[in-house]
């Protein structure tokens, strides 16, 4: 059975409420009484009930976050940062992952709001979402990452801007005959139309066209594999190639490379994302790279800065990160 405040209370010979008090720091109590209290619940393993206290405070503790794939590599700086964050404020952090359903994430966020959370981060799948309209009329503040719902709070990247990148670059080390491969599912977290497009608009600004493109299913390494038969069944000109996920671009370049085409010297390969994966098993890929840690940092603040009385007649918080260049080997350029 767990240990009470009522028991630390007999054990140390004072009031439940002095206990209470004592533990929660925000009353005066005086010191010799204080040292009784916290040397009875040290020598008893008392463990504060931090949601109990929530309601007796009328302020949750506990802080959510929605994530699309918690396999995905992409995401674990970025949590890093936001667990720090909700520490340092004396909250706990509970990650669930949507695996980019738009149904599982309307059920996690009923699940959040069952709960009473202080408020929610969520890498939402889709910006036209109406369980994102519910859960602002509920008055429970929340933070979409990675994507931009116009609606509210929102920390995204400029994924316009990173498909121009990805595209200039290929251009200046003189790539002419240019193609993408993008996974096919669109979502407000993931930005592929975007990146697709600010890729497509630095080749047309040099007179040129994709030359070749295509979508996958799913945002896997398998599915970079199979884009690499196609590619090489297809006996094409082109030289380089945007893939607008890490993951997929290994799939991509291993697959190339079991087909006898040398990255990068037949093929330049660039990627999104810099996660983890992209400087494993001598696939040194060239990525454009996202501020995570950063990312983190922000969204955590602009969160905790909506939990005041006032904070939720505040105009909408909406930030857009720069993306940047992370040179490899994939490329052909000089690192």
């Amino acid at each position: 059975m767990a240990i009470t405040t009522k028991d630390v209370a007999r054990k140390a010979g004072v009031s439940s409420i002095t206990v209470s008090r004592t533990l929660s720091g925000t009353h005066t109590v005086a010191e010799k009484t204080r040292q009784k209290v916290l040397k009875a619940a040290d020598e008893m393993g008392y463990v504060p009930n931090l949601l109990a206290r929530g309601l007796v405070q009328r302020r949750s503790p506990v802080i959510g976050l929605i994530v699309q794939d918690l396999a995905n590599l992409f995401y674990s700086a970025f949590i890093e940062e936001v667990q720090a964050a909700v520490q340092q404020q004396e909250h706990m952090l509970i990650v669930s992952q949507s695996h980019s359903e738009v149904g599982t994430e309307s059920t996690q966020i009923d699940q959040f709001r069952q709960l009473q959370v202080a408020g929610v981060l969520i890498a939402a799948v889709d910006s036209d979402a109406s369980h994102l309209r519910v859960l602002k009329k509920s008055g429970m503040p929340f933070v979409t990452i990675f994507g931009r719902w116009e609606e509210g709070d929102y920390l995204a990247m400029d994924d316009f801007g990173a498909g121009q990148i990805a595209g200039q670059h290929l251009l200046d080390l003189g790539h002419r005959h240019l193609g993408w491969l993008m996974p096919g599912q669109d979502s407000l977290g993931l930005g592929i139309r975007c990146r697709r497009q600010g890729y497509e608009a630095a080749l047309e600004e040099r007179g040129l066209q994709p030359e070749w493109s295509m979508t996958t299913k799913f945002v896997e390494v398998r599915e970079g594999l199979r884009a690499a038969e196609v590619f090489l069944e297809q006996k094409n000109k082109v030289s380089a190639v945007f893939v607008g996920v890490d993951r997929v671009a290994l799939g991509f370049m291993h697959g190339l490379r079991q087909g006898g085409v040398r990255v990068p010297e037949d093929v330049a390969v660039v990627g999104y994302g810099d996660t983890h994966q992209a400087d494993f098993f001598g696939l040194l890929l060239t990525t454009v790279a996202l501020p995570k840690r950063e990312a983190g940092r922000r969204a955590a603040e602009m969160l905790f800065s909506r939990l005041g009385d006032t904070a939720a007649d505040q105009a909408p918080q909406q930030v857009v990160l720069e993306p940047f260049l992370r040179i490899r080997k994939s490329c052909g350029a000089q690192e």
